[in-house]
């Protein structure tokens, strides 16, 4: 009979175990909304001029925005990725808007021969359960940076900007 009874105290706590690890998985997938992806360059004394990608976009979760887990960019053509996990991705949040959304990315994307090529590139979002949602987006010919579009000086408390090649800057 104590036979028995243990069994069945041991089914019960994994029926429980079970139910409880259900209760907590996502199962609601995320989704993707105003994926913004811009060329970056930055003068460096050593290199010239050196190009990051930024690509951030909205992921939306009904789970949830602590369910994100991942933020994964690849160059179709290649297969050559760069992840961005929870711990170095950029969180931006406005103040009243849903507690399911928030926009994620980074701005130090670099590509391993100089500028981003040409082409097809995926951005894939994936939450805690694993869920996944992806948006292709294509990268037009880098230009050809040679010199600073612009002259930016600061004296005392007037700053000035001077555009020398509208092609670059739109506006400021």
């Amino acid at each position: 009979m104590m036979k028995y009874t243990i069994r069945n105290r041991h089914t019960i706590g994994i029926i429980a175990l079970v139910i409880a690890l259900c209760a907590s998985c996502s199962f609601n997938s995320p989704s993707i909304a105003f994926p913004k992806v811009q060329r970056l360059y930055k003068h460096t004394v050593e290199e010239d001029f050196v190009e990051n990608l930024a690509v951030f976009a909205v992921f939306q979760d009904a789970d949830g925005v602590n369910d994100y887990k991942e933020l994964l960019l690849q160059e179709n053509a290649t297969g050559l990725e760069w992840r961005l996990h929870r711990g170095n991705t950029i969180f931006l949040q406005e103040s009243g808007f849903s507690q399911h959304e928030q926009c994620v990315g980074s701005n130090t994307f670099a590509y391993p021969r100089g500028a981003f090529p040409a082409g097809a590139y995926t951005l894939t979002l994936s939450d805690l359960g694993g869920n996944t949602t992806s948006h292709v987006f294509t990268l037009q010919k880098p230009p050809r940076v040679t010199a600073r579009p612009f002259q930016f000086t600061v004296n005392r408390e007037t700053w000035q900007i001077h555009v020398k090649n509208s092609s670059f800057c739109c506006y400021f």
